[in-house]
């Protein structure tokens, strides 16, 4: 309990989490808006595309807990404040438990106003264009509970990034690389390819569609459509594990801090 209280005050006392916070409000706020408005001027819009409203959060903000994990890792390298950390007598093994709490507190509250703030502004536009906002729907409240969760998932596979790297600038660049450049490459060569679409559900970013958006509610030709969310989820929790057990067993438990 120490130890997550000492890193805990590392987030608090810095302007990562409230710059992190804001993005993840404006994004999923703004992109809640921009589709939501299109959604109240279709007539006769499916379910589906008030499900693709209501999970504008866990789909597009996911970026920041996966800067969150990353940052609170390699910040540490890069401001040499993990080796005081150290030095207060608590083990590696100590440290990085107490990091996967905080990531997983902090990401999870994260989650919680993005999705808030995602569900405020599609349920204010919807009913404002005289819709009903389907925000009771069991698929809508599922989409809801979800998310945070995710959130959660993500900020693991970012911790496992930072772990990793090391490096400050090279983690940000490979973070961003990966969701803006190879991930929608890999995506699409699952959805355009035989060969690749037996795999392509497996991806993280197909498995988190898969646990935020389940199967069922999917565009036809989707290549998590074979994934439910259970499942999906499941995915996304191993990719986060592997990640961060590689990085502390190869970059952490052993080598120079500096």
């Amino acid at each position: 309990m120490l130890a997550f209280r000492t890193e805990l005050q590392k987030i608090f006392s810095t302007r990562l989490w409230w710059i992190l916070l804001l993005v993840g409000v404006a994004i999923s706020g703004g992109m809640g808006i921009l589709i939501a408005s299109n959604v109240a001027m279709s007539p006769g819009a499916p379910s589906s595309a008030f499900s693709y409203s209501y999970s504008v959060a866990g789909r597009v903000s996911y970026l920041v807990p996966l800067l969150l994990g990353t940052l609170i890792i390699t910040n540490e390298y890069r401001y040499q404040t993990l080796s005081r950390t150290l030095l207060l007598g608590f083990s590696r093994r100590t440290v990085i438990l107490s990091k996967m709490a905080v990531v997983a507190v902090v990401a999870f509250c994260i989650g919680v106003v993005c999705t808030t703030i995602n569900a405020t502004v599609v349920f204010a536009v919807v009913t404002a264009g005289g819709k009903d906002s389907m925000l009771s729907a069991p698929e809508q409240l599922g989409i809801l509970w979800r998310t945070p969760f995710a959130f959660v998932l993500w900020g693991f596979v970012g911790l496992g990034f930072g772990l990793l790297l090391r490096n400050q600038i090279a983690s940000i660049i490979s973070v961003l690389g990966f969701v803006l450049v190879v991930e929608p490459v890999l995506t699409t060569l699952a959805g355009e390819s035989d060969v690749f679409a037996t795999v392509g559900k497996f991806l993280p970013g197909a498995a988190n569609l898969s646990l935020i958006w389940p199967p069922d509610s999917s565009f036809t030709g989707s290549v998590v459509q074979n994934l439910p969310w259970e499942q999906g989820g499941a995915v996304m929790a191993l990719y986060g594990v592997l990640l961060i057990g590689c990085g502390y067993v190869f970059a952490f438990r052993r080598r120079d801090i500096f």
